[in-house]
């Protein structure tokens, strides 16, 4: 009987350290995501762009490699 006791409680301290957890962070609100089309991610300052398929003034392809084509 009293290792089910002891069970019991350790499930009962185990629960209100989860409920503490959530309650931080639940107080602690921050936003995580942004209102993309209004609010922008900053780029970091390596971003070199979206990737493409460039041409040259005569309509040859720029290969560099990318496997795009």
């Amino acid at each position: 009987m009293k290792f089910k006791k002891w069970i019991q409680s350790l499930i009962f301290y185990e629960i209100l350290l989860g409920m503490k957890e959530t309650l931080k962070h639940f107080l602690n609100y921050r936003p995580i995501t942004l209102e993309y089309p209004h609010v922008k991610k900053p780029l970091p300052e390596n971003y070199r762009g979206m990737l493409g398929l460039l041409r040259y003034d005569d309509g040859t392809e720029k290969c560099v490699g990318c496997d795009l084509c």
